[in-house]
């Protein structure tokens, strides 16, 4: 009976001692314990070349952005992560942003009857250029922006266009306003000039009351 208990109690130990290693040998075989591959250099690659370099390192790769550079070539990639010549495990997915095919767009603001140096200021945080302004007499008001366009055309607010285009403005110049305001600053200095004028202008000494009498004592005697 003892003999039988011993023995059961071994074969226990032995099983769970096989099933210990055997899990350990296929624990390895799972994560591919101590194998490491080193992840390309992809930057700068066409996504069709990358594609194959990353299934020849045995790894897998996702794209989690598009952007757009002028610097690369179209459809190439421009990050990556992990960075070229780290040490992966195989079948690792290697994230990458793209270089997009077609120029990012953006809403086309609203100009009219803004200011012109807001305007400016409107156009240049939206990345588009500003380009010809051409003045027209008008007395809505001083430099307010009387209309917007592309390439000849008016162009309304919210419009989709082309990150970088180049917008002309027409904006209103109140002549009667800007000869009126010369005006007041010719006055103005005129006024300034006089004002200066007389602090310089040095003043008579008025006589003193001795002086007078004198004076009147003397034309008395003759």
């Amino acid at each position: 009976m003892l003999k039988n208990w011993l023995f059961n109690i071994g074969l226990g130990v032995i099983t769970l001692a096989t099933l210990s290693w055997l899990g350990f040998v296929f624990l390895g075989m799972y994560t591919r314990h101590n194998q490491f591959v080193e992840v390309p250099n992809l930057k700068g690659v066409d996504i069709q070349e990358a594609a194959l370099k990353i299934s020849e390192a045995g790894l897998r790769f996702e794209i989690t952005d598009s952007v757009y550079s002028e610097e690369i070539k179209k459809g190439a990639i421009t990050e990556q992560d992990p960075r070229p010549g780290d040490k992966v495990k195989p079948n690792r997915i290697i994230y990458v942003v793209l270089n997009g095919l077609d120029k990012p767009k953006v809403k086309m603001p609203m100009l009219v009857d803004q200011s012109l140096t807001l305007a400016k200021a409107i156009l240049k945080s939206n990345g588009l250029v500003l380009g010809n302004v051409v003045f027209q007499p008008n007395d809505i008001g001083n430099n307010l922006v009387l209309a917007q366009s592309m390439n000849g055309h008016e162009i309304p607010a919210g419009k989709m266009i082309i990150k970088g285009s180049v917008v002309d403005l027409v904006v209103a110049k109140n002549e009667f306003q800007e000869t009126t305001s010369d005006s007041t600053e010719s006055e103005n200095n005129n006024s300034d000039k006089k004002d200066e004028q007389d602090i310089k202008k040095p003043k008579k000494e008025e006589p003193s009351k001795a002086e007078k009498k004198r004076k009147k004592k003397k034309k008395n005697n003759n």
